[in-house]
């Protein structure tokens, strides 16, 4: 299976552990204890390579072995000093090695607190690793240890021994990976392929002891999960696929240190997941500056397949909560709900759900992003929507539809009595609503001239097609209607947002081969 990426966001990306990525967190460690590189954690948590070559042992230093042996491993030994943010389970490792050449192939690790390399407490260190999560080479190292916020710790990094470091293995990559304990919700959304039954969603729920429970939802099945995340962060359960006699089982591997990570493996094949971002817990010290109404449209014009818009609306509460509902382009319409989510990386709020439909015959996925500080425009999002296509003969989008869409949209306030909802259409009210033919759907495009009143009125010019649209002024959807010449009725929805900070007004008109696009501007 192939992950599918949500462009602009990194909500749905394939893992691709333990290979380094470009840029590291913090420092190559160094020669000395004294002068040991600060660990800041930021994105990512490990440093760059660190060359051993002309590395020495200190006087007072010892073996970095955790069996103090032999005698020659403190000979190249590299340090870091590391203040804890929080407590938690703390791992140190050397895991993240590249598969490029020169770099140590067996390594030892040990962490100290204490304030001088002849004069430390050792608490532990490791060797062969037994922990083999990602399949690493075994003669690397890891350590895990319970961390308390505010203390210094040291760690230290050597070759196994004098022969482990050579002028084509000398180099290590130090990675420490935190699970605080704390009470945390995260979330991500994953598409293994644009199939009704390939889209889906881990929640999980973390108490402060790193007790855990939440659901895993896939296509249409929900498989349900509780356990302890280990000492090493890592977490793992495995399910028997639903309704599937025969299926592989579905192997859920969840990295629930830093931003987070989640693997699942069917078989030889698998996906992953980038980050599972936090919920955002909002305190009168952190207050939520994004409570209101929102509306979004869902922009098919990029897809010849979609035909309409779809659309958004919903609500933030100063929780961070968030309940609406979305109208796909092909006009299915869901409630949904969902929260504000950490996005550390861009300084923005992201907020994602995913819905199984008509019986699992189709399935939506989406993430959003907005800004912080309750800026007006949704600076970016993404809808993934798949429609089966029937088995039953049906005509109505009779070749399915698999498409990943944007979504653009803003706040929306409830306007004052006599003006127009988001300055819409101002200064004289004018505008056109265009209808346009996609798929052979109506016999040619065509436009309608109309005016929206200071209260928010639709009078249209010409009532030849007895056209019709009606603005809820509270949420800003927009409901309505048009018949063509030989009698057919169809009906309108759309959604009135700001897109780029300009107001615009986009929906579809409903279609009896697939729905086509509308929209009314100046």
């Amino acid at each position: 299976m192939k992950s599918i990426l949500l462009t602009r966001l990194t909500l749905l990306l394939g893992l691709a552990l333990p290979i380094i990525s470009a840029h590291a967190a913090f420092d190559a460690g160094s020669n000395s204890f004294a002068g040991a590189s600060e660990i800041l954690i930021g994105s990512d948590n490990f440093s760059a390579a660190t060359d051993l070559t002309a590395f020495t042992a200190e006087p007072g230093e010892d073996s970095h072995h955790p069996l103090a042996a032999p005698a020659d491993t403190a000979i190249k030994s590299a340090w870091w000093k590391w203040v804890a943010t929080d407590d938690g389970y703390c791992t140190v490792d050397t895991f993240r090695n590249p598969s490029a050449a020169n770099f140590v192939k067996d390594t030892v690790i040990s962490v100290y607190t204490g304030n001088a390399v002849n004069n430390l407490i050792r608490l532990g260190g490791n060797d062969d690793h037994s922990y083999n999560a990602f399949k690493v080479d075994n003669a690397l190292s890891s350590y895990s240890f319970y961390a308390v916020k505010g203390n210094t710790y040291h760690i230290a990094v050597d070759g196994f021994s004098a022969g482990s470091i050579t002028p084509t293995s000398n180099k290590v990559v130090l990675q420490l990976r935190l699970l605080p304990l704390r009470k945390v919700t995260r979330m991500g959304i994953f598409a293994t392929a644009l199939q009704s039954n390939a889209l889906g969603q881990i929640t999980l729920n973390m108490t402060p002891t790193g007790a855990l429970s939440g659901k895993l939802l896939y296509g249409s099945k929900t498989y349900a999960f509780a356990g302890v995340f280990g000492v090493n962060g890592y977490y793992q359960a495995t399910f028997a696929q639903k309704g599937v006699p025969g299926a592989l089982p579905i192997t859920m591997l969840i990295d629930g240190t830093g931003d987070g990570l989640a693997q699942l493996t069917l078989g030889a094949s698998g996906i992953g997941l980038s980050n599972l971002p936090e919920q955002v817990l909002f305190t009168p010290q952190n207050l939520n500056t994004t409570t209101g109404t929102y509306t979004a449209y869902i922009d098919g014009s990029g897809d010849p397949m979609v035909g309409g818009d779809g659309s958004f609306a919903f609500t933030i509460k100063t929780t961070g909560a968030i309940t609406g509902t979305i109208t796909a382009p092909d006009g299915i319409s869901t409630p949904f709900s969902a929260a504000l989510l950490k996005n550390p990386a861009s300084g923005k709020y992201n907020f994602l759900a995913y819905k199984s439909l008509a019986a699992g015959k189709s399935a939506l996925a989406f993430v959003g992003e907005v800004e912080e500080d309750g800026s007006t425009d949704l600076i970016a999002g993404n809808v993934l929507y798949v429609r089966t296509a029937p088995t039953n003969g049906a005509i109505f989008y009779p070749q399915g539809l698999a498409a990943q869409l944007p979504m653009k949209g803003s706040t929306y306030t409830k306007p004052a009595a006599g003006t127009r909802a988001l300055g819409f259409l101002n200064p004289n009210g004018t505008g056109t609503l265009s209808v346009t033919n996609s798929g052979g759907e109506l016999a040619g495009s065509f436009m309608e001239g109309l005016t929206l009143s200071t209260a928010n009125k639709f009078t249209f010019n010409s009532l030849v097609r007895k056209p019709s649209l009606v603005l809820n002024i509270t949420t800003g959807v927009v409901t309505g209607s048009i018949t063509e010449p030989a009698g057919k009725k169809r009906t309108i929805k759309g959604v009135l947002t700001r897109d780029a900070g300009v107001p615009v007004l986009r929906g579809y008109v409903s279609g009896f081969t697939r729905n086509i696009a509308m929209k009314v501007a100046p």
